[in-house]
């Protein structure tokens, strides 16, 4: 499924042979499945590429990458202005969804509940997220 979204062969391998490996072949096609657009599964998978290589360099293991470990992720990303990286702590939380989903989190916390209207505000707000 990566190569529908990312047709150089170094990018393919990086993502391939990266932390996260087969997890992001199977991440784009969980997105791709849900609906989202093109711009956005490839804006995903890359989140997801960086939140694992930082993982892997502070010693967490895919099993552990929980909203804990993406709190702080996105506390040690730059933040030269307001909303500079919000699409990689975007991207990355999609990653911890699915990895929630598919049962690969060594403790899995319960999905944040939240009422159709505030999912409704979220779409309308992030037109490229469906």
């Amino acid at each position: 499924m990566l190569t529908a979204y990312f047709k150089n062969p170094q990018t393919l391998s990086r993502y391939q042979e990266g932390p996260a490996g087969p997890d992001l072949e199977e991440f784009s096609a969980w997105l791709t499945h849900k609906g989202y657009q093109r711009s956005c599964v490839r804006r995903c998978v890359r989140a997801a590429h960086r939140f694992t290589l930082w993982a892997n360099n502070v010693g967490l293991a895919l099993p552990q990458l929980n909203r804990e470990a993406l709190e702080a992720f996105s506390k040690q990303l730059p933040q030269p202005h307001a909303g500079g990286f919000d699409h990689v702590v975007d991207g990355a939380r999609h990653f911890v969804d699915f990895l929630t989903a598919m049962g690969r989190l060594a403790n899995p916390e319960p999905p944040p509940s939240t009422a159709p209207e505030a999912a409704l505000m979220i779409a309308f707000r992030r037109p490229d997220y469906q």
